[in-house]
C-alpha cells in the first residue's frame, strides 16, 4: 500500500510539473505569435483642426470663428463660465468648410468664458474674454 501511494504521489507530482511547464511554454507561445501592433485605446484626436481661433478675442456682443472640420457632421459649440457651467450651447447640422460663423453673446456679462467645440470624438477649447 506504501508502494502505491508513493507511485500515485510521484506522478501527481509529474502531471503537476508538466502542467505548469506546459503552461509557461504556452505563455512563451501567445507572446512570441502575438506581434501585432493593435492598438484599442481610443485616439486623443483627429488629426484636422475643427475650427480656427475666435475672433474678435475680447469680444463685446457677439463672436466668429471659421470652420475647418468634416462636412456632413454636427459641429456642437457649448460657452462655460469660469465656474464649468454651461451658458449656451449651439448644434450646427452639416456646416460648411472655410465658411464663418457668427454666435451672439449680448446676454453674457463680461467675463472669461471657455468656448468648446466638439465634433465626433475631436474636441477643441478656446478662452474668450467678454469685455463691456
Amino acid at each position: 500500500m506504501k508502494n502505491l501511494f508513493k507511485f500515485l504521489l510521484s506522478v501527481a507530482l509529474l502531471f503537476m510539473q508538466m502542467l505548469v511547464a506546459n503552461a509557461h511554454h504556452s505563455v512563451e507561445s501567445i507572446a512570441a505569435n502575438n506581434k501585432t501592433n493593435m492598438d484599442f485605446s481610443p485616439p486623443d484626436s483627429i488629426d484636422y483642426e475643427i475650427v480656427s481661433d475666435i475672433f474678435p478675442n475680447p469680444a463685446d456682443g457677439y463672436f466668429s470663428f471659421r470652420f475647418l472640420g468634416a462636412e456632413d457632421a454636427v459641429l456642437y459649440i457649448r460657452l462655460m463660465n469660469d465656474m464649468g457651467l454651461l451658458v449656451q450651447d449651439k448644434f450646427i447640422v452639416s456646416p460648411s468648410i472655410d465658411e464663418i460663423y457668427k454666435l451672439e453673446i449680448n446676454d453674457l456679462p463680461a467675463a472669461e468664458y471657455t468656448v468648446s467645440f466638439r465634433q465626433g470624438i475631436n474636441t477643441i477649447n478656446q478662452k474668450l474674454l467678454i469685455q463691456k
